[in-house]
């Protein structure tokens, strides 16, 4: 596949696709388990998020992430029933996806909306720049960039850093780090360009202003407390809306959401024929 943002996370081109969109670290990492149980009745793919190959600039509104997934989706099937699964932060690009679609007259079979509320805030305040840092520390932790207790040149570097505009956060810190850790100078320009990611995310909002055609299928956790009975926001927004409740948290690795996930949405597309009860094997 020429096409190095469209991850295939199932391999039988065969059948037909769904399309996984992430959440705001904009990789796939988190969805091959979900793949493996979708993986019997569709092609499973992931548009990761411009912005997560070094260099790439993200985008900056809702509707041009979904834009540029529809340009790549197109590229694999030029025609609908689209099908849609969109996790955490990726909600609103795949309901604006869905949106976008419907309007130029493609038909999109379902919208699933994983573990997240209708409207985006923006997460930026008078906390954004420390916030921004601790994600840093985070990602370069993650990523053993640097480890645990921080060196003191690091630790340092907060107060270097705190009158930059957030959008120059990244950039610095990877001049910074490759000033320290010049043999690292490949995994800082890849980390660092996830941290710019997930700043450019934050500082984005979103909220839903049509009601989709297709069905809207809204998974719930149980386990936040911060979520209340219900379609979490989004029930003016679909002519169909059913809620399914997880028992798990919001993650999609290492518990049973995957599982619960699959066999719901196979129960719900009418476009297909499942060949299994919706569970791997």
């Amino acid at each position: 596949m020429g096409n190095k943002h469209l991850v295939m996370l199932s391999q039988d081109k065969e059948l037909p696709p769904v399309f996984i969109i992430p959440g705001a670290g904009g990789l796939s990492n988190d969805y091959y388990e979900l793949a493996l149980e979708l993986q019997n009745n569709y092609c499973v793919y992931c548009p990761e998020m411009y912005g997560t190959v070094p260099g790439e600039v993200p985008l900056e509104t809702i509707s041009d992430i979904a834009a540029l997934n529809i340009k790549w989706m197109k590229e694999v099937q030029p025609e609908g029933p689209y099908r849609l699964i969109g996790h955490s932060f990726g909600a609103y690009p795949a309901f604006e996806m869905a949106r976008q679609l419907e309007q130029k007259g493609d038909e999109v079979a379902f919208t699933a909306i994983l573990d997240e509320y209708a409207t985006l805030h923006c997460l930026i305040d008078e906390n954004a720049q420390i916030n921004a840092l601790k994600l840093a520390a985070d990602y370069l932790r993650d990523f053993d960039i640097i480890r645990h207790p921080f060196p003191e040149w690091f630790v340092g570097l907060a107060d270097e850093l705190y009158d930059l505009p957030l959008k120059q956060l990244a950039g610095k810190i990877a001049e910074l780090l490759k000033e320290h850790l010049p043999e690292k100078s490949e995994d800082i320009d890849f980390t660092t360009s996830l941290i710019n990611l997930r700043i450019y995310n934050a500082h984005m909002s979103y909220h839903p202003d049509v009601k989709l055609q297709g069905e809207l299928i809204i998974f719930r956790s149980a386990q936040n407390e911060e979520h209340e009975a219900g379609a979490m926001g989004w029930a003016p927004y679909g002519e169909s809306v059913n809620t399914i409740e997880l028992q798990d948290g919001h993650g999609m690795r290492g518990n049973e959401n995957a599982r619960i996930i699959a066999g719901q949405i196979l129960l719900k597309d009418i476009s297909i024929t499942p060949s299994t009860p919706g569970l791997n094997g």
